[in-house]
């Protein structure tokens, strides 16, 4: 199966489907986002400017929607309060502020298809700007007034230190390259912050306590199924369509799930060659990556990549089964399948 040789952009597909799966909280997430420019502008400062850039292209706003969708659909009354949109809006700074972070330190050109903001700032402001809605986010946490979130937001921070410590001490490392070893810092990095949105979401509403380990898992596994396909895109992606040059992972050693089932699924000299390639560091960076990519892609390495992701989301799924059929519910099951479209 080849993944990226549609007549139409997966990124339209999917961004279709995800216009769609969003149309419940159209009106909420519109305020929102008039919420958070309001308020964090004002407060910004010298910095005013590269907030405002930075929020408002604010990609997809999926970790928000998430505690929005399950703020109505985990509330008896499907009723959204104030502390519903405090939480939307610090799961978006803490991404945001992360973002803003690893460019940083994965030297990153772009972002969404723009100059990143190292690139067009400078790397000090761009440290300082990250800083800024890392504690506009620790802010709006404190007026949760609610420990256990305060709690489960603590770690998300230590666990994004932590990914990214992990990501760099295994760069272009196969010897240390495993399963454990990399969802470990694909949860780390990414799906913590899901699972946190919408655990406390339902923490807010007071659900039970089987409710919310459900609604954790949900985040969990959705957020795994997003790094995988994330992970995937870097190999199979147009440059234009995943908005930051491809196979930027694998040329700065960061080994993922398509190189996991690679090495898995290769023997002899072909595996060796992949082997050789990655650790002297693809000296003819072109020419090596593209070596690399054939030979990942020959071993159906892809394939099975998208089948690990769609696992993740049948998981999210079954989690789901015990919460009101609804629309919102509906639009959690699209949330899925727009992840999906990202590829196919």
């Amino acid at each position: 199966m080849t993944l990226n040789q549609e007549p139409i952009s997966s990124y339209l597909k999917a961004k279709k489907i995800l216009n769609f799966q969003f149309s419940s909280i159209q009106a909420e997430i519109s305020h929102f986002e008039e919420i958070i420019i309001k308020e964090l502008i004002p407060q910004a400062g010298p910095l005013g400017e590269i907030i405002k850039s930075i929020l408002i292209t604010g990609g997809k706003r999926i970790r928000p929607s998430l505690a929005l969708i399950l703020g109505n659909l985990s509330s008896a009354e499907q009723k959204l309060t104030k502390k519903h949109y405090e939480l939307a809006q610090l799961t978006e700074l803490i991404h945001t502020a992360s973002l803003v972070h690893d460019d940083i330190l994965d030297e990153a050109p772009s972002r969404r298809g723009k100059e990143s903001i190292h690139i067009k700032w400078g790397t000090k402001i761009s440290v300082i700007a990250g800083d800024f809605l890392f504690a506009q986010a620790s802010v709006k946490l404190g007026k949760l007034e609610n420990n256990e979130v305060v709690c489960i937001y603590a770690d998300v921070l230590a666990n994004l230190c932590t990914g990214e410590l992990k990501q760099a001490q295994y760069r272009f490392d196969v010897a240390n390259l495993n399963w454990d070893n990399y969802l470990e810092k694909s949860f780390h990095k990414t799906a913590s912050l899901f699972s946190a949105a919408t655990k406390s979401a339902g923490l807010l509403n007071n659900q039970s306590p089987e409710i919310i380990n459900e609604l954790y898992n949900f985040g969990k596994n959705l957020g795994l199924a997003f790094q995988i396909i994330d992970d995937l895109l870097d190999f199979t992606s147009a440059e234009k369509d995943l908005g930051k040059p491809i196979l930027g992972d694998l040329k700065q050693g960061i080994l993922t799930a398509p190189v996991l089932f690679a090495l898995e699924n290769t023997s002899g000299n072909i595996k060796l060659d992949l082997i050789n390639l990655i650790q002297n560091r693809f000296p003819d960076v072109i020419n090596d990556l593209q070596k690399a990519k054939v030979i990942i892609e020959g071993s159906g390495a892809f394939e099975k990549t998208f089948d690990l992701a769609k696992s993740y989301i049948q998981q999210a799924n079954d989690n789901l089964k015990n919460l009101p059929d609804n629309q919102y519910k509906q639009e959690l099951f699209s949330l899925g399948n727009f992840i999906l479209a990202r590829i196919i």
